[in-house]
């Protein structure tokens, strides 16, 4: 075991410590990691209680300034550009809080640290995401996804807050702006046509494209704007419970979030 990551179990020991009720003292499980710098750790104690360690430690590039233009989002990076949340375990906590005061169903956070980049969150159990169930043929996927559906569209019906505050930890909710609908539109320009074979966009080619992705972000600014959740889709979505299939929808369920932002309305994450 290298300093580093002895450093990272000694930071663990000292979180769980921390959040007391014998979690510090829980048999673990490394689940590994998800797309991102994010791992998790089951943790099960000896009473039969279970709960996920998220480990995000802040190695990624700062989210975006609030107040940050242009130049200074290019300088930051990536998440500054496209205003990502940068794995911070206090933006899936909060943003958590605010889902459930919708009344829609998320994962309990029963603890975070933001500085140390660790969360201590609700067990899912495993392979209960939308696409294992389907792949299982447990459940009907037009179903599940008229319930995402109907879900999404509650969420979307409420207003966007600015800003989301629990215990003097603060997350801004910020507008998915045309910097970052243009810099996640160049991926198109500057990946696929390698990935086809081809070259880069140049020249005239690379100019009839941002005319035209310019002209697409201007109609996409004037749509209204929704709250978005990045990354729903079956793979990331949970069934919480089965009771009550009203409607052909189910009454209530789980959903992992990455990050939110305040988007066009016809923006797809």
């Amino acid at each position: 075991m290298d300093s580093a990551s002895d450093s990272r179990l000694h930071e663990i020991d000292r979180f769980l410590a921390s959040v007391g009720d014998g979690w510090d003292r829980a048999n673990r499980t490394p689940l590994g990691q998800d797309a991102s710098t994010r791992r998790y750790i089951r943790l099960l104690r000896e009473d039969g209680a279970s709960a996920l360690l998220m480990d995000a430690p802040r190695v990624e590039d700062d989210p975006c300034p609030p107040d940050a233009n242009r130049a200074l989002r290019e300088k930051m990076g990536w998440n500054a550009m496209t205003r990502l949340a940068a794995s911070r375990v206090e933006a899936f906590a909060l943003i958590a809080g605010h889902l459930r005061s919708l009344g829609l169903e998320a994962p309990d956070v029963y603890a975070f640290d933001p500085a140390a980049g660790f969360a201590l969150i609700e067990d899912f159990g495993e392979g209960r995401e939308f696409a294992r169930m389907i792949e299982r043929g447990e459940a009907d996927e037009r179903m599940l996804y008229r319930a995402a559906a109907e879900t999404l569209a509650r969420l979307h019906a409420a207003p966007i807050p600015k800003r989301l505050e629990q215990a003097g930890v603060v997350w801004p909710i910020l507008d998915f702006d045309a910097v970052a609908l243009g810099a996640n539109a160049d991926l198109y320009a500057d990946w696929l046509p390698l990935e086809a074979g081809g070259a880069k966009l140049v020249g005239e080619a690379r100019a009839r494209w941002e005319a035209e992705r310019d002209a697409l972000i201007e109609k996409a600014m004037s749509f209204p704007r929704a709250f978005t959740l990045r990354d729903y889709h079956a793979e990331n979505l949970l069934p919480r419970t089965f009771f009550g299939f009203l409607g052909g929808a189910l009454a209530s369920w789980i959903f992992r979030m990455r990050c939110a932002a305040g988007t066009p309305g016809t923006w797809r994450c």
